[in-house]
């Protein structure tokens, strides 16, 4: 009875409006018999379908990169100039060597490698021409035939000719690359109903078969997102977030060629955290991105140190505690504790242990920094 009722407001609201295709479809539903009320079975759609009638032999997804990426939508985040570009680029080429056995970064190796589309918005073709051509030959070969280049096209993933003409090419593409995603919008990333359009565009493209890798902006460290977990440091609403089936992380400390990258996935435990090392000279004619354990934890030590020393300088002379400091700091002590003594290897700290009442006020002995 109440779902008759509920169709027949329906009827008297499309009437109201005008709505002659919701008053249609209500009217018709109305003259079919309610199955609920008859045998409390839901009624047959073709929009869903019982989970006894899907395959029966269905199996996890296979990886894209394996142990790198998982099929779908995957995110690539860093800071501006923290290796976004060269990282994708070096994906981009393993996706596309088909028969070459080009593992990206030495390491990962391309499941089923096809057709992929790299659209760039920052930069120049000449500067991403001369990138492809520095890291195939660091791996002895020549740009893959299946790898095409859009750049500078002004492609708007919320823009409906763009995203038709994307959907059409998907068509052709094992993967499309969209580098970076600030440039390729209009609305506002940090109002999820403002970016609704181009995620839901993005899970869409995913849908059709053809996985998506997007260059996406970290924000830098604050005081908001000090001690929050990765994904909450993408710029933006924190759905970019949920989006993913896979997340790379990179980090790198300006001034130096070392990049930390540590990755999440939907569906799969995540590598242990590595690195790799950016080109050092001035546009060079061969560039090979290496996997290398064992330099993370320096990296993110370096990362964290500015904010620890700013947070020793202001306790002066009588020195800050190492549970005040994690306080003051952020983020996980284990990194506080790490940039601390880099701090001291670098002679920038001293490195004492005093008696010093704790907040029960008890005296205990406890260990103190203070700056040189």
């Amino acid at each position: 009875m109440t779902n008759d009722v509920h169709v027949r407001d329906l009827v008297r609201l499309a009437q109201e409006d005008g709505a002659r295709v919701v008053g249609s479809w209500a009217e018709e539903r109305l003259a079919t018999p309610v199955a609920n009320s008859l045998n409390g079975q839901p009624e047959s759609d073709s929009w869903y379908v019982p989970a006894s009638a899907l395959s029966t032999d269905a199996a996890p997804p296979p990886w894209l990169v394996e142990g790198l990426l998982r099929p779908g939508i995957s995110f690539v985040g860093a800071e501006p100039k923290s290796g976004k570009t060269w990282a994708s680029l070096e994906i981009a080429i393993a996706l596309a060597s088909q028969g070459s056995e080009v593992d990206a970064f030495g390491r990962f190796l391309a499941v089923d490698p096809g057709f992929v589309l790299y659209v760039v918005e920052e930069g120049t073709e000449q500067e991403i021409a001369w990138r492809i051509r520095a890291l195939c030959r660091g791996h002895d070969i020549d740009p893959p035939a299946n790898l095409f280049v859009a750049a500078g096209r002004h492609v708007l993933l919320d823009d409906k000719m763009w995203q038709r003409r994307i959907l059409e090419a998907a068509r052709g593409f094992r993967v499309i690359v969209f580098d970076p995603l600030v440039r390729m919008h209009t609305a506002n990333e940090d109002r999820a109903e403002s970016m609704r359009p181009v995620n839901s565009f993005l899970r869409t493209l995913a849908y059709t078969g053809c996985s998506v890798l997007v260059n996406h902006h970290w924000t830098k460290p604050s005081e908001s997102n000090k001690g929050a977990r990765l994904g909450n440091r993408m710029r933006g609403t924190g759905d970019f977030w949920a989006l993913c089936d896979s997340i790379l992380y990179l980090s790198r400390v300006k001034g130096t060629p070392e990049v930390a990258v540590e990755s999440e996935h939907r569906s799969a435990l995540e590598e242990p955290a590595w690195s790799f090392t950016l080109p050092t000279e001035q546009d060079p004619e061969l560039v090979r991105l290496e996997w290398c354990p064992g330099v993370v934890e320096e990296i993110k030590a370096a990362q964290k140190a500015p904010a620890v020393l700013k947070a020793i300088e202001g306790a002066g002379m009588i020195g800050i505690t190492r549970s005040d400091l994690k306080v003051a700091v952020g983020g996980r002590p284990v990194e506080v504790d790490a940039a601390a003594d880099w701090l001291a290897t670098q002679g920038q700290i001293q490195i004492a242990k005093e008696q010093r009442p704790d907040k029960a006020g008890r005296k205990r002995e406890q260990v103190v920094f203070r700056c040189v």
